[in-house]
Protein backbone atom coordinates (compact mmCIF):
# COMPACT_ATOMS: atom_id res chain seq x y z
CA UNK A 1 0.00 0.00 0.00
CA UNK A 2 1.46 3.38 -0.87
CA UNK A 3 2.26 5.91 2.17
CA UNK A 4 0.75 9.30 1.61
CA UNK A 5 2.60 11.98 3.09
CA UNK A 6 1.05 15.19 4.29
CA UNK A 7 2.80 18.43 4.48
CA UNK A 8 2.09 21.13 7.03
CA UNK A 9 3.33 24.56 7.61
CA UNK A 10 2.80 23.64 12.00
CA UNK A 11 0.58 26.63 11.79
CA UNK A 12 -2.42 25.02 13.50
CA UNK A 13 -6.06 27.09 13.11
CA UNK A 14 -7.35 26.65 9.28
CA UNK A 15 -10.20 27.92 9.92
CA UNK A 16 -10.46 32.55 9.91
CA UNK A 17 -13.50 34.81 11.23
CA UNK A 18 -14.55 37.33 8.69
CA UNK A 19 -17.66 39.46 10.72
CA UNK A 20 -19.29 36.38 12.14
CA UNK A 21 -18.81 33.99 9.40
CA UNK A 22 -16.29 31.13 9.46
CA UNK A 23 -14.31 30.15 6.16
CA UNK A 24 -11.57 26.91 6.38
CA UNK A 25 -8.83 27.33 4.77
CA UNK A 26 -8.00 25.47 1.46
CA UNK A 27 -4.55 23.75 2.40
CA UNK A 28 -3.25 24.73 -0.94
CA UNK A 29 -2.49 28.49 -0.42
CA UNK A 30 -6.07 29.76 -0.66
CA UNK A 31 -6.68 31.76 3.22
CA UNK A 32 -9.18 33.49 4.67
CA UNK A 33 -8.08 36.42 6.44
CA UNK A 34 -9.47 37.90 9.76
CA UNK A 35 -9.88 41.17 11.04
CA UNK A 36 -12.35 41.88 8.29
CA UNK A 37 -9.46 41.55 5.42
CA UNK A 38 -10.44 40.86 2.51
CA UNK A 39 -7.85 39.50 -0.41
CA UNK A 40 -6.52 38.23 -3.56
CA UNK A 41 -6.44 34.57 -3.06
CA UNK A 42 -2.89 32.89 -4.63
CA UNK A 43 -3.09 29.08 -5.35
CA UNK A 44 -0.27 27.01 -5.16
CA UNK A 45 -2.21 23.58 -5.68
CA UNK A 46 0.17 20.91 -7.25
CA UNK A 47 -0.38 19.83 -10.88
CA UNK A 48 -3.79 18.73 -11.27
CA UNK A 49 -5.74 20.73 -9.07
CA UNK A 50 -8.71 22.98 -10.10
CA UNK A 51 -7.97 26.35 -9.76
CA UNK A 52 -11.03 28.73 -8.14
CA UNK A 53 -12.16 31.72 -9.57
CA UNK A 54 -10.81 35.00 -8.29
CA UNK A 55 -13.09 37.13 -6.07
CA UNK A 56 -14.52 40.77 -6.87
CA UNK A 57 -13.74 43.11 -6.99
CA UNK A 58 -10.35 41.98 -7.24
CA UNK A 59 -8.51 41.22 -10.97
CA UNK A 60 -5.45 38.82 -11.71
CA UNK A 61 -2.50 40.43 -12.33
CA UNK A 62 -0.05 39.33 -14.46
CA UNK A 63 2.39 37.29 -12.80
CA UNK A 64 0.32 36.79 -10.32
CA UNK A 65 0.51 33.49 -8.33
CA UNK A 66 4.26 32.52 -9.55
CA UNK A 67 6.31 29.96 -8.12
CA UNK A 68 8.84 31.84 -5.94
CA UNK A 69 12.17 29.73 -8.35
CA UNK A 70 12.44 29.42 -11.65
CA UNK A 71 14.42 26.60 -13.62
CA UNK A 72 17.67 28.85 -14.07
CA UNK A 73 17.96 29.76 -10.28
CA UNK A 74 17.76 25.70 -9.38
CA UNK A 75 21.49 25.79 -9.59
CA UNK A 76 22.11 29.14 -7.80
CA UNK A 77 20.18 27.43 -4.94
CA UNK A 78 21.75 24.03 -4.32
CA UNK A 79 18.62 22.16 -6.19
CA UNK A 80 19.45 19.93 -8.81
CA UNK A 81 18.81 21.04 -12.68
CA UNK A 82 16.09 17.70 -12.94
CA UNK A 83 14.33 19.07 -10.13
CA UNK A 84 10.46 18.99 -11.34
CA UNK A 85 7.94 21.87 -10.92
CA UNK A 86 5.57 20.42 -8.61
CA UNK A 87 8.21 20.70 -6.08
CA UNK A 88 8.90 24.12 -6.40
CA UNK A 89 4.78 24.86 -6.54
CA UNK A 90 4.25 22.78 -3.17
CA UNK A 91 6.66 24.95 -1.47
CA UNK A 92 5.28 28.20 -2.75
CA UNK A 93 2.19 26.98 -1.76
CA UNK A 94 3.71 26.24 1.75
CA UNK A 95 5.37 30.07 2.52
CA UNK A 96 2.17 31.60 1.06
CA UNK A 97 0.26 29.78 3.74
CA UNK A 98 3.33 30.01 6.62
CA UNK A 99 3.31 34.00 5.78
CA UNK A 100 -0.72 34.21 5.82
CA UNK A 101 -1.32 35.38 2.96
CA UNK A 102 -2.13 34.82 -0.65
CA UNK A 103 1.32 36.34 -1.95
CA UNK A 104 4.63 37.41 -1.25
CA UNK A 105 4.56 39.99 -4.69
CA UNK A 106 2.83 42.87 -4.60
CA UNK A 107 -1.49 42.74 -4.81
CA UNK A 108 -3.89 44.65 -3.89
CA UNK A 109 -5.85 44.25 -0.38
CA UNK A 110 -8.69 45.49 1.44
CA UNK A 111 -9.60 45.52 5.17
CA UNK A 112 -12.14 47.44 7.63
CA UNK A 113 -10.05 48.66 11.24
CA UNK A 114 -11.74 50.32 14.10
CA UNK A 115 -9.54 52.74 15.37
CA UNK A 116 -8.98 53.44 19.39
CA UNK A 117 -10.76 56.00 21.48
CA UNK A 118 -8.51 59.35 20.97
CA UNK A 119 -6.45 57.75 17.86
CA UNK A 120 -5.48 58.55 14.68
CA UNK A 121 -3.55 55.60 13.74
CA UNK A 122 -4.68 51.87 12.38
CA UNK A 123 -1.92 49.17 11.92
CA UNK A 124 -2.17 47.09 8.47
CA UNK A 125 -1.84 43.48 7.94
CA UNK A 126 0.54 43.22 5.25
CA UNK A 127 3.74 44.37 4.55
CA UNK A 128 5.54 45.51 2.74
CA UNK A 129 3.36 48.66 1.85
CA UNK A 130 4.61 49.11 -2.03
CA UNK A 131 2.43 50.72 -5.00
CA UNK A 132 1.54 48.49 -7.64
CA UNK A 133 2.67 49.68 -11.35
CA UNK A 134 2.50 53.11 -12.21
CA UNK A 135 0.64 54.09 -9.04
CA UNK A 136 2.43 56.39 -6.31
CA UNK A 137 1.13 55.21 -3.46
CA UNK A 138 0.09 51.95 -2.19
CA UNK A 139 -3.02 53.54 -0.75
CA UNK A 140 -5.61 52.87 -3.18
CA UNK A 141 -8.91 54.38 -1.48
CA UNK A 142 -9.60 54.57 2.03
CA UNK A 143 -13.02 56.20 3.47
CA UNK A 144 -13.80 56.81 7.53
CA UNK A 145 -17.21 56.45 9.13
CA UNK A 146 -18.09 58.15 12.28
CA UNK A 147 -20.46 56.10 14.74
CA UNK A 148 -21.93 56.26 18.09
CA UNK A 149 -19.25 56.12 20.93
CA UNK A 150 -18.68 53.46 23.19
CA UNK A 151 -19.27 54.64 27.13
CA UNK A 152 -16.91 57.10 27.95
CA UNK A 153 -15.01 57.10 24.79
CA UNK A 154 -16.65 60.26 23.64
CA UNK A 155 -13.83 63.30 24.04
CA UNK A 156 -16.78 66.30 23.19
CA UNK A 157 -20.25 65.45 24.20
CA UNK A 158 -21.55 68.66 23.40
CA UNK A 159 -19.66 67.93 19.42
CA UNK A 160 -20.87 64.50 19.56
CA UNK A 161 -24.80 65.43 20.31
CA UNK A 162 -24.54 67.72 17.73
CA UNK A 163 -23.38 65.48 15.15
CA UNK A 164 -25.96 62.65 16.08
CA UNK A 165 -28.85 65.60 15.43
CA UNK A 166 -27.37 65.71 11.89
CA UNK A 167 -27.05 61.80 11.52
CA UNK A 168 -23.62 61.99 10.84
CA UNK A 169 -23.01 58.86 12.64
CA UNK A 170 -22.74 55.47 10.26
CA UNK A 171 -21.92 57.55 7.16
CA UNK A 172 -18.90 56.75 5.01
CA UNK A 173 -17.15 59.47 4.16
CA UNK A 174 -14.03 59.31 1.31
CA UNK A 175 -10.72 60.60 2.51
CA UNK A 176 -7.97 61.54 0.48
CA UNK A 177 -5.04 58.88 -0.19
CA UNK A 178 -2.55 61.52 -0.77
CA UNK A 179 -3.88 63.13 2.58
CA UNK A 180 -2.63 60.21 4.59
CA UNK A 181 0.56 59.69 6.41
CA UNK A 182 1.91 56.06 6.10
CA UNK A 183 5.16 54.31 7.53
CA UNK A 184 5.79 51.13 4.42
CA UNK A 185 8.06 48.93 6.99
CA UNK A 186 5.34 49.00 9.55
CA UNK A 187 1.72 49.29 7.97
CA UNK A 188 1.19 52.06 10.05
CA UNK A 189 -1.62 54.96 8.92
CA UNK A 190 -2.33 58.37 9.95
CA UNK A 191 -5.21 59.74 9.51
CA UNK A 192 -5.98 63.38 9.05
CA UNK A 193 -8.26 65.29 11.00
CA UNK A 194 -11.95 66.57 10.52
CA UNK A 195 -12.41 70.11 9.92
CA UNK A 196 -14.44 69.93 12.89
CA UNK A 197 -12.09 67.64 14.86
CA UNK A 198 -14.49 64.85 14.56
CA UNK A 199 -12.20 61.47 15.14
CA UNK A 200 -13.06 58.81 12.77
CA UNK A 201 -14.70 55.65 14.30
CA UNK A 202 -13.70 52.61 11.67
CA UNK A 203 -11.86 53.07 8.67
CA UNK A 204 -12.00 50.72 5.05
CA UNK A 205 -8.46 50.68 3.65
CA UNK A 206 -8.31 49.63 -0.02
CA UNK A 207 -3.77 49.08 -0.84
CA UNK A 208 -1.42 46.90 -2.61
CA UNK A 209 1.46 45.59 -0.36
CA UNK A 210 4.24 43.17 -1.17
CA UNK A 211 7.90 42.47 -2.45
CA UNK A 212 8.62 44.40 -5.92
CA UNK A 213 11.08 42.15 -6.50
CA UNK A 214 11.68 38.45 -4.90
CA UNK A 215 14.49 38.57 -2.13
CA UNK A 216 17.37 35.40 -1.76
CA UNK A 217 16.00 35.24 1.46
CA UNK A 218 12.80 33.85 -0.19
CA UNK A 219 15.01 31.71 -2.84
CA UNK A 220 16.60 30.18 -0.61
CA UNK A 221 13.94 29.15 2.28
CA UNK A 222 11.96 27.93 -1.04
CA UNK A 223 14.90 25.83 -1.84
CA UNK A 224 15.22 24.71 1.72
CA UNK A 225 11.93 23.29 1.78
CA UNK A 226 12.29 20.97 -1.27
CA UNK A 227 15.48 19.50 -0.25
CA UNK A 228 13.91 18.92 3.46
CA UNK A 229 10.62 17.19 1.14
CA UNK A 230 13.04 15.13 -0.56
CA UNK A 231 14.71 13.94 2.12
CA UNK A 232 15.07 10.06 3.36
CA UNK A 233 11.29 10.00 5.29
CA UNK A 234 13.07 7.79 7.57
CA UNK A 235 14.56 10.83 9.21
CA UNK A 236 11.23 12.65 9.37
CA UNK A 237 8.91 9.49 10.96
CA UNK A 238 7.45 10.18 14.09
CA UNK A 239 5.00 6.57 14.56
CA UNK A 240 4.83 3.64 12.32
CA UNK A 241 2.34 1.22 11.81
CA UNK A 242 3.18 -1.98 10.71
CA UNK A 243 -0.45 -3.55 11.17
CA UNK A 244 -1.98 -0.66 9.48
CA UNK A 245 0.87 0.40 6.88
CA UNK A 246 0.40 3.94 8.02
CA UNK A 247 3.54 6.33 9.17
CA UNK A 248 3.21 9.59 10.77
CA UNK A 249 5.82 12.65 9.93
CA UNK A 250 6.18 15.70 12.17
CA UNK A 251 4.30 18.60 10.75
CA UNK A 252 6.58 21.19 10.82
CA UNK A 253 9.83 19.55 9.72
CA UNK A 254 9.73 21.16 6.02
CA UNK A 255 9.34 24.53 7.43
CA UNK A 256 12.50 24.80 10.02
CA UNK A 257 13.32 26.84 12.39
CA UNK A 258 16.05 28.20 9.67
CA UNK A 259 13.28 28.54 7.27
CA UNK A 260 10.96 30.27 9.46
CA UNK A 261 13.97 32.98 10.45
CA UNK A 262 13.90 33.58 6.41
CA UNK A 263 10.25 33.88 6.63
CA UNK A 264 9.50 36.20 9.85
CA UNK A 265 9.66 39.36 8.39
CA UNK A 266 6.80 38.86 5.93
CA UNK A 267 4.07 36.48 8.10
CA UNK A 268 0.84 38.65 8.11
CA UNK A 269 0.63 40.81 11.62
CA UNK A 270 -2.59 40.40 13.67
CA UNK A 271 -3.95 36.95 12.28
CA UNK A 272 -2.48 34.30 14.09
Amino acid sequence: MPITRCWSTGKEGGNRSIEGKVRGGSGEGGLAAANGAQVDHGWGGLTGAKKPSLPRPFKKREGWGMAYLQPADYPNYGLPAGTTADWITAATALINSYCRRPDLNVIQYTERLRLTAGSQTVLLSYLPLAPLGAATTPIVSIEGRYARSRRGEALNETLFEAVWAFSLPGQWTAIDPNSVDFDPSTGELTLPWNVLGLPYNEVSVTYTAGLGTIGDDIKTACAQIVRNAQSTPALNASKARIDTMQMQYFSSSLVDETVQAWLRPYVANRLG
